[in-house]
């Protein structure tokens, strides 16, 4: 009883996520949510004149939003609706047109509404216009959403970081929908395998107790002293109806019309808009957004060095120890980091401390070298001491780099131990990282 009580929470979780996602407004707020107050007014402007090239009636500013916001009359889902209205204590306006909404008549609390969104101070309400108008209405005329969309939001995109918290928004909505696609597969697989005979162990004697101090219980509406009627009508048979009613609903969430059209919009919106391209920055597999601008210009005799390390590793063996650390550091220096050395006299500890600015967010890298031959390898001793001597440093990332390789207990150590912290790095991983730090769109492998 306890699987099936713990699985219907999961359940509900899952869909009350997999309904937001199905809905455009739950994916716009994050994105709009990035912009400042007086950039959200000017996306409002665009979503106002867009709009208007499909309804030519005139109407005002403040018109276009009490109706988008206030009438009955649209595009929106219930739901929806209710989020505009009922969350704010609004009630909708009965109007047949825009032309009709008299913005005098509206109560105080409405108004100020309005004046909040029209200069940018409500992200939720701007989210829900540009819902109604871009993609409701154009989709229902059979326009193209994502050309109208990219135009709402070129022209407010003026700065670096606004363009890649964007474009980061834009990534993180899409890996959202294909994470809960996962999920929601693997948790409804799970609901079915349940055996029937646990849902019959309902008719024990302490069952009543049980479903009314559950989440089950609470999920099926029990109130107080209701367990007599449930048990009355044999509610084990009931509970088993609703539980596999929530897995068939979530089970279809996965593939629902709205999500696969949401997803294939945004990422074609993410293509549209280019952002990557107009403001010179690459997204590394970690996510971070770095501006090409800050990769440092190769000198010639590092440039030199980086081809011959490509295409063979005598010419990294030919380096000495620390010269082989000045390399690894001028690599990551290259790969928008600011590098420090550590002291040549350290005895233990990271030969490198790499820095850079994550989404605000300071992250450290510490990083240990070692220019060994192929007849020495790297011990799990090597690599314990490494991981026990990050309390120096306290780096979100431990990364070991070599030219020879790892033995079997080593990998197996990184492997068991310490993989959501450290990465063992050998020559080719090296070769990668040459092959990539001349080009204008290298990404960081780390």
């Amino acid at each position: 009883m306890d699987r099936i009580v713990q699985t219907y929470s999961e359940l509900s979780s899952a869909d009350i996520i997999g309904r937001s996602l199905c809905t455009a407004p739950s994916h716009l707020i994050r994105l709009v949510k990035i912009f400042l107050p007086s950039e959200r007014s000017k996306l409002l402007e665009h979503a106002f004149r867009s709009y208007k090239t499909i309804d030519t009636r005139a109407y005002s500013m403040q018109q276009f939003i009490a109706y988008m916001l206030l009438t009955t009359e649209s595009p929106l889902e219930e739901e929806e609706r209710e989020f505009t209205l009922v969350q704010r204590g609004l009630t909708p306006l009965q109007v047949g047109s825009c032309g009709e909404v008299r913005i005098e008549t509206l109560s105080a609390q409405s108004q100020a509404l309005l004046g909040a969104v029209r200069v940018g101070e409500d992200a939720a309400a701007l989210a829900q216009i540009l819902s109604r108008t871009v993609i409701g209405d154009l989709r229902s005329l059979e326009g193209d959403v994502v050309d109208v969309l990219a135009r709402v939001f070129q022209q407010p995109i003026t700065r670096p970081e606004l363009a890649a918290g964007v474009a980061r928004c834009l990534s993180f909505n899409a890996k959202l929908t294909q994470t809960f696609r996962v999920d929601a597969e693997l948790l409804t697989a799970c609901a079915r395998l349940i055996p029937g005979d646990e849902f019959d162990a309902s008719l024990d004697s302490d069952c009543g107790a049980l479903v009314e101090s559950t989440a089950f219980g609470n999920a099926l509406g029990l109130g107080p002293g209701e367990e007599d009627r449930i048990y009355g009508r044999g509610w084990d048979e009931h509970n088993r109806a609703v539980f596999y009613g929530l897995v068939d609903r979530v089970d279809e969430l996965r593939t629902d019309r709205a999500l696969v059209d949401l997803e294939q919009m945004q990422s074609e919106l993410r293509g549209k808009l280019d952002l990557a391209t107009r403001f010179r920055f690459v997204e590394s597999p970690y996510g971070v957004l770095v501006p090409v601008s800050q990769c440092q210009l190769l000198s010639q005799d590092f440039a030199k060095l980086v081809e011959s390390a490509k295409e063979d590793k005598a010419a990294l063996l030919r380096l000495s120890p620390r010269g082989f650390e000045e390399f690894i550091a001028d690599l990551f220096k290259a790969m928008g980091y600011e590098v420090q050395l550590t002291k040549t006299t350290r005895d233990g500890g990271a030969d490198l401390v790499c820095m850079r600015n994550q989404n605000g967010i300071p992250f450290r890298l510490a990083v240990e070298v070692k220019r060994y031959k192929d007849s020495r390898p790297i011990t799990v001793g090597l690599v314990r001491s490494f991981v026990g001597s990050n309390r120096q440093f306290d780096a979100n990332k431990l990364l070991y780099v070599t030219t020879s390789f790892y033995t079997r207990s080593a990998l197996e150590f990184a492997d068991k131990y310490a993989s959501h912290l450290l990465a063992l790095k050998d020559y080719e991983q090296m070769r990668e990282w040459c092959d990539e730090v001349g080009k204008e769109t290298w990404k960081l492998l780390v």
